[in-house]
């Protein structure tokens, strides 16, 4: 498969961990309130520890990854070298009506192999009336694109230092979904008011897996709602509050009676 994606990014990270550069590649994907479907990657580059000679070369690297992500691929790009930290990044987004085709884009995105980082995407969704079910998995394998990179084929002075350098790359992929509930998570999952966050950590070494399963429940007015034993709580408190008032109501209709005909 081609990955057009891995093998500018990956042969950007070669050059630069050879260089002793710290290196971190942040992957943010999902869907957020508004059903706009997102991918972004964030590349910070720390050239405090790098030979002065060599910051306009890891400069226009950056900058020529970030052209060919906004020219050739529909992204927005911005790249800051102005301090130390190196920063470049890229999103795209795409504004959708509805949850069904916010997930479609999304998926559409990640598997698109001009721009995605993930060697593997799972994604399914069912419909129902008020309620969607839906379920991600996706496999990033650094180790096995520097392999297709042809890192195997340095000097053994170099390739023993990328191996070393290799182990102090960091980052993560974090997945933003609106939920009702969650089902099943890989990592550790926030909820804050229907918006679900699941930070990976990104493995240079290793395979960086991860899934997610959830539901979306749909009020009457279209809104994302809790779950549903969420929702039969608030409708069994409301229609105990509404006993209440009507209580009350006939309790001060009763002593508005008596009083009137004590009155008389």
């Amino acid at each position: 498969m081609k990955r057009r994606f891995l093998l500018l990014m990956l042969l950007s990270i070669l050059f630069i961990f050879l260089l002793s550069g710290c290196l971190t590649i942040d992957i943010n994907i999902g869907i957020d309130k508004s059903y706009a479907s997102f991918v972004s990657y964030r590349v910070e580059l720390d050239v405090s520890n790098i030979d002065p000679q060599y910051h306009i070369i890891l400069s226009n690297t950056l900058n020529r990854l970030g052209w060919h992500y906004q020219q050739e691929l529909g992204f927005a790009a911005g790249l800051d070298t102005n301090s130390h930290l190196y920063v470049l990044n890229m999103t795209k987004r795409v504004q959708n009506n509805s949850f069904k085709q916010a997930f479609e884009s999304l998926e559409a995105m990640l598997t698109d192999e001009a721009t995605t980082a993930f060697m593997m995407v799972d994604m399914s969704l069912q419909s129902m009336p008020r309620q969607e079910l839906f379920y991600i998995a996706a496999m990033l394998d650094i180790p096995q694109i520097l392999r297709l990179s042809s890192v195997d084929e340095l000097s053994p002075e170099l390739l023993s230092e990328f191996e070393n350098a290799i182990e102090t790359g960091a980052g993560t992929i974090k997945l933003t979904l609106p939920v009702s509930k969650v089902a099943k998570s890989s990592h550790n999952t926030n909820v804050n008011q229907q918006l679900s966050e699941m930070n990976i950590p990104l493995s240079y070494t290793d395979q960086t897996k991860f899934e997610f399963a959830a539901s979306l429940i749909f009020m009457e007015d279209g809104t994302i709602g809790e779950s549903f034993d969420d929702i039969a709580g608030q409708l069994i408190s409301m229609r105990n509050i509404a006993l209440i008032a009507g209580a009350a109501a006939a309790l001060i209709l009763l002593v508005a009676l008596i009083a009137i005909f004590v009155r008389k």
